[in-house]
């Protein structure tokens, strides 16, 4: 994706329905003192702003892992503005992560694993193996 100045071109991505989290790689995000933000709008219309920065940069070997998830709010749409400044940038998307409401949950509340059939089966088989160990 290539950017200027006048952002007159901004990226975007429009969901068919909404979702609740958002993920992606990103390559050369701030190598040449441009910038993102991150405009999300929400499913009531209202927007949120959020500026990605990666950890470091470099010339030519900026990467990133941004993204977010909420439990409150669902988004339909989200616009990714550039920062650049004066000076023409390019930017690389990668590796998209999109999960709607019911595929998000609050950390640590992991629910109850049910029993794998194959405990069952390994118990059988050593009932089993006990079985015709007595009998020899």
């Amino acid at each position: 994706w290539e950017v200027d100045a006048s952002d007159a071109n901004p990226f975007t991505i429009t969901f068919s329905r909404s979702i609740a989290a958002f993920g992606f790689y990103g390559t050369d995000v701030g190598d040449f003192g441009g910038g993102l933000t991150a405009v999300l709008t929400r499913s009531d219309g209202g927007t949120q702003s959020v500026e990605i920065r990666p950890a470091r940069t470099v010339a030519n070997s900026a990467l990133l892992f941004w993204g977010f998830a909420d439990l409150n709010d669902e988004y339909t749409k989200i616009q990714f503005k550039t920062t650049s400044g004066t000076v023409a940038d390019y930017f690389g998307f990668d590796d998209f992560v999109v999960a709607d409401k019911g595929q998000v949950r609050a950390w640590g509340t992991n629910p109850p694993l049910p029993e794998p059939g194959s405990l069952a089966l390994v118990g059988l088989a050593l009932l089993g193996a006990a079985a015709v160990r007595r009998r020899a």
